[in-house]
């Protein structure tokens, strides 16, 4: 599921800030990075999931390359980060770590504005314990409805949120 990606992009955010902030400390240090790589493999094995799913069946195979080939285009990327980061802007290794966690941060602010339709019921829905969560036509509405609005793409969209009965 994609929108758990999103939520790992965050957690991964928030530990590279928790890197950064703790770099003195070496326990801290140590959970941090398991958490990062927990949170990593969510976020990494979600979207490949979805590939897998929605790819169409004669082209399984190339499209799932496909993917591997970027994947590790990434990692190359990110040794050139590291190289750009640390020799080039002679930047310390935890503010290296702040950096990456900014970049993820904005990555991930992006990821879920584009999945903000799947996101946003999801989100609510796991965190908040809401039942439901949907567009409703704003003329259909009742006065026991809690609403939350939301403008994207200057559309405004209404969400009901019914809570659950817990």
């Amino acid at each position: 599921d994609l929108n758990t990606s999103c939520i790992a992009g965050f957690c991964m955010a928030g530990i590279f800030f928790g890197i950064f902030a703790f770099s003195s400390f070496l326990l801290p240090i140590l959970i941090l990075l398991v958490l990062l790589g927990v949170f990593g493999g969510i976020f990494v094995v979600s979207f490949d999931t979805f590939i897998q799913m929605n790819s169409p069946l004669g082209q399984r195979g190339q499209v799932v390359a496909a993917a591997n080939f970027l994947g590790f285009f990434g990692v190359l990327i990110a040794a050139f980060c590291l190289f750009f980061f640390g020799d080039l802007l002679n930047l310390s290794p935890s503010t290296g770590f702040l950096c990456m966690g900014v970049i993820t941060l904005i990555s991930s602010v992006f990821l879920c504005l584009q999945l903000l339709e799947t996101f946003l019921p999801f989100f609510f829905g796991k965190v908040f314990s809401y039942k439901s969560i949907r567009i409703v036509d704003p003329l259909r509405l009742t006065s026991s409805s809690s609403l939350f609005v939301l403008e994207s793409l200057s559309l405004p969209l209404l969400w009901e949120i019914g809570r659950a009965h817990v």
